[in-house]
């Protein structure tokens, strides 16, 4: 277990630090001839979802004499690397956020007041599995492999620079096990609906509910999730945002919803969750009505189905701290933040982070987190935040 409490005090009760921002790019391959924007920067931001979508960074990049879009160095595809941290009594300490890949850059002009500005736009490895698409009458088999050895297979397939991603995997028991499952009967070609290797990455990893993201090296980080714990207070000298409860953000239109109803033929069930009515203060209703349903208890188990899922969404709040570094998704926090902004200690985790920062005389930078309960499936996922 981790602590980091002692990072979070010192964020918010030091006014001496500095929030810094780092971003540098370079050719894929080559790491040693780089170009540093963060001198350029007038303001990022970068969101980091779970399992295995697209993390994201914009920034908004001043240029002067045209200097980055004349840089040779500025490239679509190329690698953007993009670290958050802070400046106290000398020193800098930065913590990488992620290796991302660069879309098309875009030249803005402002004429009032004049600005001439590059707007960068990158994603991390989910682009290149994206991108990377099966050609007419490649077929991919993956007998007698198990999970592991597919998700490899599949990396390898993705290339930077004629470099392949690589996969990184959670050693705990469940992980372990989960990875040495073997793969049946997925075989892809160009004519299937699996035709690129982001859809296929997905699919193996839903065969044992595996989550998955791109860390700060640019591996993809495979395992369960649960492994990683930290421990946190919010709050102190800096007023919070108030949460906000039941954030649809999530795929397949899902949503909080305390109160269900199961119709089927001539049998109906009912269930629902009377203490998080009263916490939330208010009554969400959902109508299932399916007539193959023809028994009591499978109506039942079918309305318990819907309230579990649903409580994957019924308390997510968005709480915006100043910046806090050393945490990763899916850790699970126990948070302490009922001065500043309602929650009483409770175990929470991190869904998705959200970075901003804004250069200037006074710079700013904020880490807005999604959090939803540590129980909760991990096999939703949250929309994409392009």
């Amino acid at each position: 277990m981790r602590s980091i409490s002692p990072l979070i005090s010192a964020a918010q009760t030091a006014f001496t630090r500095v929030p810094l921002f780092r971003a540098i790019m370079y050719r894929p391959g080559y790491p040693d001839t780089t170009v540093d924007l963060s001198p350029y920067v007038v303001s990022a931001e970068a969101t980091m979802p779970p399992n295995f979508s697209a993390g994201y960074v914009q920034l908004t990049v001043m240029n002067p004499n045209n200097v980055i879009t004349n840089n040779v160095l500025v490239r679509p595809d190329y690698v953007l690397t993009v670290a958050f941290g802070y400046f106290v009594e000398g020193v800098a300490d930065f913590q990488p956020l992620g290796i991302f890949y660069v879309d098309e850059p875009q030249r803005h002009f402002v004429v009032n007041p004049p600005r001439n500005e590059v707007i960068l736009q990158a994603r991390d490895g989910v682009k290149l599995c994206m991108e990377r698409h099966f050609t007419v009458f490649e077929w991919l088999e993956f007998k007698d492999m198990s999970i592991q050895q597919a998700v490899d297979f599949a990396l390898s397939l993705v290339l930077v620079a004629g470099e392949s991603l690589t996969a990184v995997y959670d050693t705990d028991d469940e992980t372990t096990a989960a990875l040495a499952t073997q793969v049946d009967n997925i075989v892809v070609s160009a004519q299937d609906q699996l035709d690129n290797v982001y859809d296929l990455l997905k699919t193996l990893l839903a065969i044992q509910s595996l989550s998955a993201f791109f860390n700060e090296s640019g591996q993809l980080r495979v395992g369960m999730m649960n492994g990683t714990t930290a421990e946190s207070t919010y709050g102190g000298v800096l007023a919070q945002t108030r949460p906000i409860f039941g954030r649809d953000h999530r795929r397949s239109g899902r949503e909080h919803q305390n109160w269900i109803h199961v119709e089927g033929d001539l049998v109906y069930a009912d269930v629902y969750d009377q203490a998080n009515i009263d916490d939330i203060g208010r009554v969400k209703y959902k109508f299932i009505d399916d007539p193959e349903i023809d028994d009591q208890d499978k109506a039942a188990r079918r309305a318990r189905q819907e309230l579990d899922l649903a409580a994957r969404f019924r308390e997510q709040p968005d709480i915006t701290v100043p910046w806090m570094l050393d945490l990763e998704i899916r850790d699970v926090i126990t948070l302490d933040d009922e001065g500043a902004s309602g929650l009483s200690r409770s175990d929470w985790r991190v869904e998705d982070m959200r970075f901003n920062y804004q250069a200037g005389k006074q710079p700013i930078c904020t880490l807005q987190l999604g959090l939803g309960l540590p129980t909760a499936p991990k096999t939703e996922e949250t929309g994409t935040f392009v």
